[in-house]
């Protein structure tokens, strides 16, 4: 076991590290993103140009609904490299987060309440290493350790995540990226990566896992993602995806389902305008998983228009609507309905807010044979240069047959910047979970959390 002095001189090191690191270490960081406008352009793979070494050969926008770029695990801004001082060659540390945590799960069913108070440690490491024709191959890994009253905690210790991508331009029209997820998570998660991670630069969000687990498991996905340019305006994107997921906690009841998920994405988008895309998207996936009911072999399927726009430079929406169909099998009747969803997001001279919502199947840390209802929505205000305040509530809800799940959070944060990579950060999050099957906890949360990140790629927003 870890004691509590062991995780202090961990921290003592790191941060010796990073005020002692030699300035010969450091390397320029890498070209800054595109300016919004340009991101809102079709994607152009008919050359590639040193000018464009940082770009994905199908710049993903509001635009287009299947994304093609490499992202950092959990975040909405794709890609570019990182401006760490902490760089050797292709390996490089990304960030260093600590943090501490009051958590308080008071479950339902008159089952007593559960406190934890934590020392969380958290970094990523980074292997970015370039390849021909602006390409490159890009390795994160972001290993997390928590500690509780001197010891490695049980339900909340190692949660780490390992993230492959990488593109390659096999042709001038035709490109391939390739994402592996591996995440290994604890019951109990502390606290999930920003609910709704928005890119204020480019309009872009990801609705991110906030629904929490009551086993340990480690899941990982494949994605292979093609993109081909029929016309200068029409675009053909095909995304298959495989994910397989193991239990790994031994004592007592399996919560979380063993088993497989085949999917597959396509896309046929037209550009009317550089800012306004139109076109069709279908969409499939097939359950192959035990433990939970149906799901050894439900299907679903969907078909609809999708609409993207950018409104203005600090302004986009898109959305899609379609037709969507649940097959159950084992003599039940399939689930017809409404799937689509939508999103705003609205830059303002100080602040951004965004809103997202979904009727259909979605990514989760769970296995469910119904159709996922989520709307989540953030406002984050940079009321100074170094202050900035982020409040966030959503909602969740599923349409098919029992057990059905439903879940809500409401969220408020402070970041302040002690320098230009160090933040003091705070938040209050608010969770309730009722959930009818054991893959998932089910009461209220209210967890507290105070911490030190150093964050060398978070820039100051400057007014």
């Amino acid at each position: 076991m870890i004691s509590l002095n062991s995780g202090a001189r961990i921290l003592a090191s790191v941060l010796a590290i990073l005020c002692f690191s030699a300035p010969g270490s450091a390397q320029n960081p890498p070209n800054s993103p595109a300016k919004p406008d340009e991101q809102q352009q079709p994607p152009d793979t008919t050359a590639n140009t040193q000018a464009d070494t940082n770009q994905s050969p199908a710049s993903t926008t509001p635009g287009y609904p299947l994304d093609t770029q490499i992202h950092p695990a959990g975040k909405a801004i794709p890609w570019y490299g990182t401006s760490s001082p902490l760089k050797w060659w292709d390996f490089s540390i990304g960030d260093f987060t600590y943090d501490h945590i009051y958590d308080r799960l008071h479950p339902f069913d008159q089952v007593p309440s559960a406190d934890l108070n934590l020392d969380v440690f958290r970094t990523s490491i980074i292997f970015d290493h370039p390849l021909k024709n602006g390409q490159g191959i890009v390795l994160q890994y972001i290993p997390q350790l928590a500690i509780l009253n001197g010891d490695v905690a049980g339900n909340g210790g190692f949660n780490n995540t390992l993230a492959l991508g990488t593109v390659f331009q096999l042709s001038p029209r035709f490109a391939i990226s390739l994402n592996n997820g591996f995440t290994q998570v604890h019951s109990r998660q502390l606290y999930p990566p920003d609910v709704l991670a928005v890119d204020e630069q480019a309009g872009n969000l990801i609705q991110n896992n906030y629904l929490q687990n009551a086993g340990s498991y480690w899941s990982d996905t494949v994605t292979v993602t093609g993109t081909y340019k029929m016309t200068p305006r029409l675009l053909l994107t095909v995304a298959p995806a495989y994910n397989y997921t193991d239990v790994t906690n031994q004592n007592g009841v399996n919560y979380v389902a063993n088993g497989q998920t085949i999917a597959g994405k396509a896309s046929l988008i037209y550009s009317l305008t550089p800012r306004q895309n139109i076109g069709g998207v279908f969409d499939y996936e097939t359950l192959r998983a035990t433990g939970v009911a149906h799901a050894a072999g439900t299907d679903f399927e969907s078909l609809g228009l999708y609409y993207g726009y950018q409104v203005s430079k600090t302004w986009w929406f898109r959305g899609d609507i379609g037709y969507q169909q649940t097959i159950y099998g084992g003599g039940l009747l399939p689930l017809r309905t409404v799937g689509g969803g939508g999103s705003v997001v609205k830059a303002f001279a100080n602040s951004t807010l965004a809103l997202a919502y979904e009727r259909g199947r979605a990514d989760t840390n769970f296995v469910t044979p119904d159709i996922g209802n989520r709307a989540d929505a953030v406002y984050t205000l940079h009321l100074t240069t170094r202050f900035t305040y982020t409040m966030g509530a959503g909602i969740y809800r599923e349409t098919g047959i029992d057990p059905q799940n439903k879940a809500s959070y409401a969220s408020g944060g402070i970041a302040f910047a002690l320098a230009r990579s160090l933040f003091l950060d705070s938040s209050y999050t608010y969770t309730f979970q009722r959930s009818s099957t054991q893959q998932l906890l089910s009461g209220i949360r209210n967890t507290f959390v105070v911490g030190l990140r150093w964050d060398p790629k978070a820039m100051v927003v400057a007014h």
